[in-house]
C-alpha cells in the first residue's frame, strides 16, 4: 500500500500525493517540489476535514483511500467513437 506521510517528508511518494492534491485543486504548482511542507500538511488538514477525515495533517490510509476515490470520481473518461 502506500506510506504514511506527514510533515518534513520526502520524496517520490510525496510527489504523487502533490499531484493528487494539485488535480483537486488543494495546492498550486509551487507547492509541488516533493517536500511535505507545511502548505502541503494545510491541504491535507482541509481535505480530511471536508471528507469527515481525522484531522491530524497525516496522510495515513484513510487520507489515501479518500484521496484516490475523489480523483477516480473527477476523472470520468468517455470513450471516443469514430
Amino acid at each position: 500500500m502506500f506510506p504514511t506521510l506527514s510533515l518534513n517528508d520526502k520524496g517520490e511518494a510525496v510527489r504523487f500525493l502533490q499531484q493528487l492534491l494539485l488535480s483537486s485543486g488543494l495546492i498550486t504548482s509551487q507547492d509541488f517540489n516533493a517536500e511535505f511542507k507545511a502548505s502541503t500538511q494545510q491541504a491535507i488538514r482541509t481535505f480530511q476535514s471536508e471528507k469527515g477525515l481525522s484531522v491530524d495533517g497525516i496522510v495515513g490510509a484513510n487520507t489515501w483511500l479518500a484521496l484516490i476515490s475523489q480523483v477516480n470520481t473527477n476523472c470520468s473518461l468517455t470513450p471516443i467513437h469514430q
